[in-house]
Parts: structure tokens; C-alpha cells; sequence
């Protein structure tokens, strides 16, 4: 997003990074920065997920995400129409 392809263990979260840049010239920011920290939880949780194999998962917090989706996608729906 920033012409750099972000790499190593961090990627995902560099990528979300850079979607929040405004980089002058080039394009204004693809989502908000409430957006990506919305995203944050849930790559969080897939990191988990992948580590755990589905043991020892925090159903409570699982239920939270779920409710927590609709207002995500809305607000990244929402961002990518205000770029596109």
C-alpha cells in the first residue's frame, strides 16, 4: 500500500498499517484507523486460533468477535466506498 510489501511475522499487521497511511501523491488513507484496530482483534484471534487448534479457546471472547462482525464489515465496507 505504501510501495513497500510488508514481510516477516508482523505482515498482517503491517499491511493494516499501511492501509491507514495517507501517502501524499499517491492516495489517501484505504480504511480508518478505527477500522484497522476493529481488524486487529481479529487477526489476533486467527493467530490463536492457528497456535491452539481449537483447544483452549476463549469461547467468550469468540462470541464477542462474532457480535463485533457486522460493524466491522460495515465499517470497511464504508471505508472502501469513501476510496473507491
Amino acid at each position: 500500500m505504501d510501495e513497500r510489501i510488508p514481510s516477516g511475522m508482523s505482515w498482517h499487521i503491517e499491511l493494516l498499517n499501511q492501509m491507514t497511511l495517507n501517502i501524499e501523491g499517491l492516495r489517501s488513507p484505504v480504511i480508518g484507523r478505527d477500522t484497522a484496530k476493529a481488524l486487529e482483534e481479529f487477526l489476533r484471534f486467527r493467530h490463536l486460533f492457528r497456535k491452539r487448534y481449537g483447544f483452549d479457546l476463549d469461547w467468550e471472547g469468540i462470541r464477542t468477535l462474532l457480535k463485533k462482525l457486522p460493524q466491522v464489515y460495515d465499517a470497511i465496507e464504508n471505508d472502501l466506498k469513501a476510496v473507491l
